[in-house]
């Protein structure tokens, strides 16, 4: 239950061919829903997420931060 402020996450998308702009809206969609866990009153993770550590994922992380600034 995040002690240490730390969450593994992972993603899928509908189809295994899915291009990268897709696959990052998933990611940001992620992100978005652990932000939410994070503040919610009800969630085992409310208040011990890190939010200004947001890790990187490899080879996505660009497209995630080119189709955020679109």
């Amino acid at each position: 239950y995040a002690p240490h402020g730390i969450v593994t996450m992972t993603i899928g998308t509908n189809h295994p061919l899915e291009q990268p702009a897709g696959r990052a809206a998933v990611l940001l969609g992620a992100i978005v829903s652990l932000r939410a866990e994070h503040t919610c009153s009800s969630s085992l993770l409310e208040g011990r997420l890190d939010l200004d550590r947001i890790g990187r994922v490899v080879g996505l992380w660009e497209e995630v931060e080119r189709s955020w600034l679109q």
